[in-house]
């Protein structure tokens, strides 16, 4: 299976969003675990984005950019400055 789809000039690889979803997650210090219970998603669901297997639906998407502090292009495309990773406190 091609996990690999084409837009006007931008490639979106669905493991180089897995590689970003996980780097997201251990610049936060959260285990696969804790990552999972505060998306509201199955540690399994975690798992298939991190591999590239399956992706965050946009509702997803959209928490994982404005409550971790990264941009959807970030995210999706691998566009911006992944130097803006920092830790930021969870919200109680």
């Amino acid at each position: 299976m091609n996990n690999i789809f084409s837009f006007t000039d931008a490639r979106v690889d669905l493991e180089s969003i897995g590689a970003r979803i996980k780097q997201v997650r251990q610049s936060n210090h959260l285990t696969v675990e804790q990552f999972a219970e505060e998306m509201g998603v199955s540690e399994n669901a975690v798992y298939k984005w991190q591999r590239g297997e399956t992706v965050p639906d946009i509702m997803n998407f959209g928490y994982l950019s404005t409550h971790f502090g990264v941009s959807l292009d970030y995210l999706i495309l691998g566009r911006g400055d992944s130097d803006e990773l920092s830790p930021l406190p969870l919200c109680a």
